[in-house]
């Protein structure tokens, strides 16, 4: 089973094929965030976060992992989810 770590950027990198959405993963104290630098279904999530609720559940089923959906919705709607992890790296094993 490959790691946390390659779990979260494959799910990250899956944003980017499929749904043409340009990613970044980004880890804090706290955890980690895959961050888009915009939505590509703006056009569905502006109104109505049952899209950005979707891709949480597909993120969550591919990293194994609880992901909660944080998108901004605001003018330029980013997507953003955040992973329940306190730390990932070599460090924290296979999850």
């Amino acid at each position: 089973r490959s790691s946390l770590t390659e779990r979260i950027r494959a799910a990250a990198q899956l944003l980017n094929d499929q749904l043409g959405a340009v990613t970044q993963v980004e880890q804090d104290d706290s955890g980690v965030t895959i961050t888009g630098a915009a939505c590509p279904l703006a056009a569905l999530t502006r109104k109505n976060r049952g899209a950005c609720l979707a891709i949480e559940s597909l993120l969550s089923e591919s990293v194994g992992v609880r992901v909660r959906e944080s998108c901004d919705r605001r003018d330029r709607p980013r997507c953003r989810f955040r992973v329940s992890v306190r730390r990932v790296g070599p460090a924290a094993g296979s999850g």
